[in-house]
């Protein structure tokens, strides 16, 4: 009867730490297939008030004076970045698209307008690769 008892104990804990290690999989299989996202990171301020767009870990914040910051996710194909407005697949809120320029150091965008933020965007404390200086 111990025997048995101890064989059960063993499988539920087996059973807890596959299901652990498949979620950290799971999680790690995302990043990989979504790596552009989550390697695009980074403060971005434009040049007309102290607005900021904090982009990390595929998600922007957006910083304005005066107002709630708002967080939303994001996802970078080739030099577009999208951002997704809608809180729900109900609502009718267009995306923000905007277009990355050389070594992620610039974002402009068509839309902003719509949404009361600048149509262009410097990343703060850029440096370029050493590649680009000559």
């Amino acid at each position: 009867m111990a025997m048995s008892c101890r064989l059960v104990t063993a499988l539920i804990l087996w059973g807890g730490i596959t299901a652990t290690l498949g979620a950290c999989s799971e999680e790690k299989a995302i990043r990989m297939l979504n790596k552009q996202t989550y390697q695009f990171i980074g403060v971005f301020e434009n040049q007309y008030n102290g607005d900021l767009l904090e982009f990390s870990d595929a998600k922007v914040t957006f910083i304005r004076d005066g107002q709630l910051d708002t967080t939303k996710p994001f996802e970078v194909k080739d030099n577009y970045l999208t951002i997704t407005m809608r809180n729900s697949s109900k609502e009718k809120r267009e995306d923000i698209v905007m277009r990355i320029h050389g070594q992620n150091e610039l974002l402009t965008c068509s839309v902003c307008a719509k949404y009361q933020l600048a149509s262009t965007w410097q990343k703060r404390d850029f440096a370029p690769l050493p590649s680009e200086l000559n």
